[in-house]
């Protein structure tokens, strides 16, 4: 995803200048992975910092947006609000080339005293969590607990000392990379697509930035190594030059959108590679860079699944009623003859008398007709054959009826 370590690094940039020193207001939890801290800072600005452990948008920025908080807060939440609220910010760290950000925070104790907290946010794509710890790094608890047998190298839960996610291994630091080191790296690579060969050699590069350097190199992002005839010279420079921008930290908010104004992609330097096919716009700061890719995306997409989710009740309801209905209008088939059937049950039961088992067929006197006597011995009103079942007895068969 566009949300790589490097622009990690340089949203934990921008909140530190914005929020360390801040207070801790208010926490709300309005959906399971999202978290929402009201800050205010010594000059009585207010700030609204979110953080997404949510799988696909992973994220901390600051929004301005507002969220629908659930009736009851969630355990996860109350337990913040015991622990932060009221606490301050002091610092915002992240571990080298790593997607996780620590928020090292001062709060109070019961007794009155000052203790120091942490607040650990792994936007890791495979599971992302939210882990508050002491300043001994014992785990007060988590957002996901991980344990026993669905993690056997990593244990997340309250009580355990943190330990921090494992490294990727056989994965590279492109901040540590100089151009020799690139270069016998690249004579040692398989013939694939460069793009994807970069993904796969170094950690903190989204397959964005992989395409960009690529693009920059040779104007091409579907290249592969083996068609490299410049000794790799044109990557290496790109890289390079890259890897000295970001060392630099100068890092820009690009918003990439379609012609009709959707959010697309981002990334923290200008991306060139879609050329005219899509609109590239530089936005005042990374959060808001993310809010308008992320919140609106996200509001619009829970917006596309409440819709769905009404349909399908609705839709199962009425083929629900449906149903019912058919079966009824069957039920009201088979019975519109319940009248006639009646009758012939009651002129079996009258016939009892000259009936044998074994019969197939009774013609008796009809009875019920308009202008029968109803008597056994007159019958000016016709006869009726009645079809039996051979195989009952007539009492059988008058019951059947």
């Amino acid at each position: 995803m566009p949300l790589d370590a490097i622009c990690l690094t340089a949203i934990k940039n921008e909140l530190a200048e914005s929020i360390t020193g801040s207070k801790i207001d208010k926490i709300q939890q309005p959906e399971r992975d999202l978290i929402i801290f009201s800050l205010r800072d010594k000059g009585n600005q207010s700030y609204r910092l979110l953080i997404s452990a949510g799988s696909g948008d992973t994220r901390v920025h600051l929004t301005e947006h507002k969220f629908d908080n659930p009736q009851t807060p969630p355990m996860f939440c109350m337990l913040l609000r015991k622990h932060l609220t009221g606490a301050r910010v002091i610092k915002i760290s992240q571990p080298p080339a790593e997607r996780v950000l620590i928020f090292e925070l001062e709060s109070f104790s019961v007794l009155g005293e000052i203790v120091e907290k942490r607040l650990i946010v792994e936007l890791l794509g495979h599971q992302p969590n939210i882990v508050l710890t002491g300043s001994d790094g014992i785990i007060i608890d988590c957002l996901r607990r991980v344990g026993g047998e669905l993690n056997e190298k990593r244990s997340v839960l309250p009580g355990l000392l943190y330990r921090a996610p494992h490294p990727q291994e056989g994965k590279y630091n492109p901040l540590n990379m100089t151009g020799e080191m690139l270069c016998e790296l690249l004579k040692h690579a398989n013939d694939e697509q460069v793009d994807k060969w970069m993904v796969s050699t170094f950690n903190a590069f989204s397959p964005l930035i992989c395409r960009e350097i690529v693009w920059r190199a040779y104007g091409d992002t579907d290249l592969r190594v083996g068609d490299i005839r410049d000794n790799g010279e044109g990557l290496i420079n790109a890289f390079i030059s890259l890897i000295k921008q970001i060392n630099l930290n100068k890092f820009e908010p690009w918003l990439i959108s379609t012609d009709t104004g959707k959010p697309f992609d981002f990334s923290y330097t200008h991306i060139m590679q879609y050329e005219k096919k899509y609109s590239s716009k530089l936005e005042s700061n990374f959060s808001h860079l993310l809010d308008s890719f992320f919140t609106l995306s996200a509001k619009q997409k829970r917006m596309n699944q409440r819709s769905a989710a009404t349909l399908k009740v609705m839709t199962n309801a009425r083929d629900r009623q449906v149903r019912k209905l058919t079966a009824q209008k069957a039920e009201l088939d088979e019975t519109s003859k319940r009248d006639y059937l009646r009758e012939c049950g009651d002129l079996i039961t009258a016939n009892l008398h000259s009936m044998k088992k074994g019969q197939s067929t009774l013609v008796a006197c009809d009875f019920f007709a308009d202008n029968g006597s109803g008597s056994d011995f007159e019958c000016s009103g016709g006869v009726r054959e009645i079809k039996l079942d051979a195989m009952k007895t007539p009492q059988q068969n008058a019951a059947k009826y």
